[in-house]
């Protein structure tokens, strides 16, 4: 399983010494702040680091992923895995045709995910084939196919994720409400008669880069009335035939793969298996027990260093987990062991 952690610091923005240390899109909402990145790849039992990466903040999933391809194929060469038995698995953020290339040269197998936006043809074929499949203890509406994908052949599954469309739903309906709390302020400007004159083109370049965002298209529609020279009235509403409509195209999952002899069940298995790394990620800033941060470095080379150990650090707590899980029969989480283990 391999994922990318964004890790913001407080190093000084003046301070020159530090290349690795960059401003970037962060997660957590502190684009104020320089941060690191850290790529992992684990097992997907036990939580088991096999390979970490740390590079610059400013630099996306898609170019890392490229970076790290080679060296994770080294990895499990040192550690004598074999290669026909352990499959790479990531998320369409580190998805592009130039890593895929790079896999099929390294010779790896993969599961990977592709953006269902980007594959329109293929979910439509999906949404008239649709077969109710078994999948551990789920029922999933899936499709499945081979299908030239970037120049290669690949077999596609494509289901619909009640946890994904419940999240998008709850996404959109935020966002509904932003924008309309948004557009009550601008009606209520509007109707103020010491308001000053307006332009129609800019209010309607206003409001329409308001609308903007994902899935929001034609969810609220807008009538700008002139009522005098300068003076304009605005009315809006909430389409909900749109949403409704939106809601039957909500919660696609396409994966890809080139493991053709597996089975759908395995295949969907090893991409949830996703969650793994999170855990893992979970588990390393975890402020009580393996927190990752605060660094008090301000150099490459130290900052390289202080997260090796902290890596280093997951993985021996990751090995007595195991050896707790085996040996003892544990049943409780890491947190829980270590607590336990504090107390002895």
């Amino acid at each position: 399983m391999v994922q990318a952690l964004i890790i913001y610091t407080f190093i000084d923005s003046a301070n020159t010494r530090c290349e690795i240390a960059q401003r970037g899109k962060n997660k957590q909402k502190r684009n104020d702040l320089r941060q690191v990145g850290l790529a992992m790849v684990v097992t997907r039992q036990d939580f088991l680091p096999l390979f970490h990466y740390t590079y610059r903040g400013n630099i996306n999933d898609t170019m890392i992923f490229k970076k790290v391809v080679s060296r994770i194929k080294k990895r499990m060469q040192a550690l004598n895995l074999d290669l026909e038995k352990h499959t790479l698995v990531f998320d369409r953020g580190c998805n592009s045709k130039k890593n895929l290339t790079l896999i099929k040269r390294s010779k790896l197998y993969y599961v990977g995910a592709l953006t269902p936006s980007h594959h329109q043809d293929l979910i439509h074929d999906a949404e008239a084939n649709f077969v109710l499949t078994n999948i551990g203890d789920a029922m999933l509406w899936l499709y499945r196919e081979k299908r030239i994908i970037w120049g290669e052949e690949r077999t596609v599954i494509v289901f619909v994720s009640k946890q994904l469309k419940s999240g998008q739903l709850r996404g959109i309906y935020q966002s509904l409400k932003k924008k309309k709390a948004e557009l009550r302020k601008l009606q209520r400007s509007l109707a103020n008669p010491r308001a000053k004159k307006r332009a129609r083109q800019d209010l309607e370049d206003k409001i329409e880069k308001l609308l903007k965002g994902q899935f929001m298209e034609g969810l609220i529609t807008y009538t700008l009335s002139e009522v005098v020279e300068g003076r304009f009235a605005l009315t809006y509403k909430t389409e909900k035939k749109k949403i409704e409509e939106l809601e039957d195209h909500l919660g696609f999952r396409i994966l890809m793969t080139n493991r053709h002899e597996w089975k759908s069940d395995d295949i969907v298995k090893a991409f949830h298996g996703q969650a793994t790394v999170e855990h893992a990620f979970k588990n390393i800033k975890n402020p009580y027990h393996l927190a990752i941060t605060l660094e008090f470095h301000w150099t490459d080379q130290k900052i390289k260093v202080h997260y090796f150990i902290c890596v280093l650090g997951y993985l021996l707590v990751a090995l007595i987990w195991r050896e707790a899980k085996m040996k003892a029969r544990f049943k409780g989480t890491l947190d829980t062991l270590l607590d336990t283990l504090n107390n002895v």
